[in-house]
């Protein structure tokens, strides 16, 4: 008797390589899929292993006890469902021509694609990153570091980013309640201060939060830096008027529900003393993103300018940050990854935020 596995693409071309090279009495004893090894494991399809046998010298004494041939006759009745749930898969494979080369095309793009929706990219954005490779390159077969070359570089160029190297500076953060506002402006104060050497100043106007003004008061204390405690617009501009000779002025606001109108007008009649400030616009990725959308598109009212994404540390994807920074259009700024000031805090950069949203290096 003899056995042999076949593997192929699909059950078709294994069934018609068994029937070339066994002839038609050939009998199946096993049909399976496996993986392929594939680089970071995303892109290789499944193929199709069946496992055949054919006796020569008896095939038809012992036909009667084998499960079937390719003429399609069998004589065990446990095998009849399996057999015809082959028959099935075969037919879908084949229903539609040339269904075989669009697959062949299209296969790896689409298994990046749905990499790239397990990373939460909206489905959208996703489709438009894998339609664009296809567009640009409609002949060729890409590699798999190819592909990942060119999303990574598709990725890159749907990203902006802040430069804020020269001038002196005025940063409003505003945000969600418990997304790290306060934590996030003591770490960027402290930066600037003990590793920059710049005169700083902070301004408070989360009287709302209990213990947040002592909170700023202790970072302000620790880092040796001045802070002004304020209750109005008017107020606002009288303390920036007195720090205008700092290099570099935070102002701290109380976190509010995007859902709360009322909530988000009274930030704004602060956030337009501070017309020609940076006003970051701080979340969390531990937000859902859909989520995120709906508070980008609320505090609109507050004009933000720059985004800082916090709580890097507590998500295991990233691909929100895309997601936001393709709806608002904006530069992402600053990124915080733990609790710890001021060491937990970095500058966003292409390179570290392609590698967070595709999920590599993390």
């Amino acid at each position: 008797m003899k056995i042999k596995r076949y593997l192929a693409k699909d059950a078709r071309g294994a069934m018609e390589r068994i029937k070339k090279d066994m002839g038609p009495e050939a009998i199946i004893l096993e049909t399976r899929r496996v993986r392929q090894k594939g680089f970071l494991g995303l892109f290789k399809r499944r193929l199709v292993e069946i496992t055949a046998s054919i006796d020569d010298n008896s095939k038809n004494q012992c036909q009667e006890y084998l499960p079937f041939n390719l003429n399609g006759h069998y004589n065990n009745k446990k095998m009849e469902t399996e057999i015809q749930e082959l028959k099935c898969m075969v037919q879908q494979m084949t229903t539609l021509p040339g269904e075989k080369e669009k697959e062949k095309e299209g296969g790896p793009l689409r298994h990046l694609q749905q990499k790239l929706i397990d990373n939460e990219i909206d489905n959208d954005i996703a489709q438009k990153l894998t339609e664009e490779i296809k567009r640009d390159f409609p002949d060729k077969n890409l590699t798999e570091v190819q592909l990942y070359s060119l999303i990574n570089d598709k990725i890159g160029r749907r990203l902006k980013f802040s430069n804020n190297n020269n001038g002196r500076h005025v940063y409003c953060f505003v945000g969600p309640t418990g997304v790290g506002k306060t934590t996030t402006l003591a770490k960027l104060a402290a930066n600037y201060s003990i590793f920059k050497e710049k005169k700083v100043g902070l301004i408070t106007i989360d009287t709302y939060r209990i213990g947040a003004v002592e909170q700023l008061k202790n970072y302000a204390q620790l880092i040796d830096i001045p802070l002004e405690v304020v209750m109005s617009p008017a107020e606002l501009k009288q303390s920036l008027d007195k720090m205008k000779d700092f290099d570099v002025v935070m102002v701290d606001t109380a976190g509010r529900n995007a859902k709360n109108s009322l909530h988000l007008n009274e930030l704004k009649a602060f956030t337009e003393v501070l017309s020609e400030a940076t006003t970051f616009l701080v979340l969390s990725l531990t937000t859902k993103s859909k989520d995120l959308i709906k508070i980008t598109d609320k505090f609109k009212a507050t004009n933000y300018n720059s985004l800082i994404f916090t709580k890097l540390d507590e998500t295991d994807t990233y691909g929100s940050i895309l997601n936001i920074a393709c709806h608002t259009t904006l530069p992402v700024a600053f990124l915080s990854t733990g609790q710890k000031v001021p060491e937990d805090f970095e500058v966003a950069s292409e390179e570290r935020l392609t590698n967070l949203i595709l999920g590599v290096g993390l």
